[in-house]
């Protein structure tokens, strides 16, 4: 028991001393918008660094195809639901489908803690009156955070939606500093972190949603998938074979109280989901048709969510 208790001392002194701050800034610099010229839906600019973590590239996904400003991400396409000059009827609710993507991933034996979320934003004249943000580590489910802007013309709905208050105010972002705080929301995420920006309720097909200077605050992790790999040795679930070097991988669930198995790349992006039948029986995941690679596969239920790391090797 002794000999137990010291071990436990160790690890938990390593990952103490282990833990990363990191602070990494998306300027937006290298966009290029304009009728003639554009850089497209994907943010050239050089991406932050911090040790033990890689950051992607900012993407537009389900907008136009690029940048109305040099220097920011300023999309159109945005859902429709409100109306030029009025303050009270918005019948829009966030689109899934459109939003700005970023994903972080952390190296091997890493987690991610998010403490918070900070950006600027602004609108064209008639642009999105709400936006949102939501992460992959509830599949996008919910709003994240608590959140707050130093700009009076922007209200807060419900603690993490925001709404563009006043039609007529359309100052720049550098004006508008919005932040997210996180709280123990995003802890130890060994999986790819996508965090996605929503916005909705434009007033017109051509209104733009504008983001700039985006800033994540947050913790790496050594050895945050420890505690996931010892709630593995009591997972309700068993995988195999890993890695793969065939076309299935057969995962046996020993609770039928879950949701969804899903198996994510190394993107964060979900590439194959599998609903409970609840009939029990073994699952045979298709991964025939993966790239070879490194992959994550989930478990969820109804109270947490395990994973596993899945090599593919075919």
């Amino acid at each position: 028991m002794i000999k137990n208790l010291l071990l436990f001392a160790g690890v938990f002194v390593t990952l103490t001393t282990a833990a990363q701050n990191f602070t990494a800034n998306y300027s937006f610099s290298a966009v290029i918008g304009s009728t003639a010229v554009t850089s497209g839906s994907l943010d050239p600019t050089p991406v932050p660094t911090a040790a033990n973590l890689t950051f992607g590239p900012f993407t537009a996904v389900g907008t136009n195809s690029g940048s109305t400003a040099n220097g920011v991400f300023s999309f159109t396409g945005w859902s429709t639901g409100a109306t030029n000059g009025n303050n009270t009827t918005f019948t829009g609710a966030i689109d899934l489908n459109k939003y700005y993507n970023v994903t972080i991933t952390p190296s091997a034996n890493y987690g991610i803690t998010l403490n918070n979320i900070a950006f600027q934003a602004s609108r064209s004249g008639t642009g999105i009156r709400n936006w949102a943000v939501r992460s992959s580590a509830d599949n996008f489910g919910t709003n994240l955070g608590t959140a707050a802007c130093n700009n009076t013309n922007i209200a807060i709905q419900g603690g993490n939606t925001f709404f563009w208050s006043v039609d007529t105010y359309t100052a720049f972002a550098s004006q508008n500093v919005c932040t997210i705080n996180l709280g123990n929301s995003i802890s130890n995420v060994i999986a790819p972190l996508s965090v996605r920006f929503y916005g909705w309720n434009a007033e017109g097909g051509t209104g733009t949603f504008r983001i700039d200077s985006a800033t994540f605050n947050g913790i790496a992790v050594f050895g945050a998938s420890i505690k996931e790999y010892a709630h593995s040795l009591k997972a309700p679930f068993k995988l195999a074979p890993n890695p793969a070097n065939s076309g299935f991988v057969t995962l046996e669930p020993l609770t039928n109280d879950f949701t969804t198995i899903q198996i994510m790349n190394v993107l964060g992006q979900v590439v194959l989901t599998e609903t409970n039948d609840k009939s029990g029986n073994k699952l045979k995941l298709n991964v025939s048709e993966l790239m070879a690679g490194t992959y994550f596969v989930r478990f969820n239920t109804p109270t947490r969510t395990y994973s596993e790391k899945l090599v593919v090797t075919h």
